[in-house]
């Protein structure tokens, strides 16, 4: 979920992968499978350095449902 929203919001800046890797110093093979669904859950310092590079919020990137209160069956 999150490289599926993180590959439309980079294509709305106008960047490729390469640029995105040079402006958050996250990896090209990294952001490539991030955005293939390889990877799910990245730390919260590439979530940061992705947000700075593409002037977000960790909101814009992170889906709704990631971090949704959920109650535990008794």
């Amino acid at each position: 979920m999150i490289g599926k929203k993180l590959k439309e919001l980079r294509k709305v800046k106008g960047y490729s992968i390469s640029k995105l890797s040079l402006k958050s110093g996250v990896s090209r093979t990294f952001l490539g499978d991030l955005e293939k669904g390889k990877y799910s859950n990245p730390t919260l310092k590439v979530i940061c350095s992705l947000c700075l590079a593409l002037n977000i919020t960790p909101n814009d990137l992170i889906p709704k449902e990631y971090y949704e209160v959920r109650k535990w069956k008794s």
